[in-house]
């Protein structure tokens, strides 16, 4: 790699700032109910899953078949031949968040938490805080008096 190139892909990288992503945990609902209800959410969510991955095939088959016919178009020498190939992939961020709705409908709790995962040193510092003499914040002000 040429030492420009190099440097170009450096500066490149180093513009992007912080990537976060977010974490959920599950606090599964008290009852034995809520409990239950949670086999129908896994259920739809492995349905969902399920279902996404027969789409991409389906929309991965039919770039092959569109391939086919382009080639068969090509080798018979004629012009106008197109290849309308699409992009295929899965939204599985859809069945995620079903899930995490029919968790809660069921009674359980979901926390989201946001964390950094790239480019984390771009971040930057929180605000510092001077605390008063003493390091303890001063009181709250009395109430107002009763009319």
């Amino acid at each position: 790699m040429s030492g420009g190139l190099l440097l170009g892909v450096t500066l490149g990288l180093a513009a992007c700032g912080p990537i976060y992503e977010t974490r959920y945990s599950f606090t599964p609902p008290p009852t034995p109910e809520g409990r239950v209800c949670l086999l129908q959410c896994d259920q739809i969510r492995l349905q969902c899953l399920q279902f996404e991955d027969m789409q991409k095939e389906n929309c991965e088959q039919q770039n092959r078949w569109e391939r086919e016919r382009y080639e068969r178009c090509k080798n018979a020498g004629r012009k106008d031949c197109r290849y309308p190939s699409t992009y295929c992939s899965t939204n599985y961020d859809r069945c995620e968040e079903q899930y995490r709705i029919c968790f809660q409908t069921c009674g359980g709790r979901v926390d989201a938490t946001t964390v950094c995962v790239a480019n984390c040193e771009q971040i930057p510092p929180p605000p510092v805080v001077v605390q008063p003499q003493g390091g303890y914040p001063p009181p709250p002000p009395p109430p107002p008096p009763a009319p």
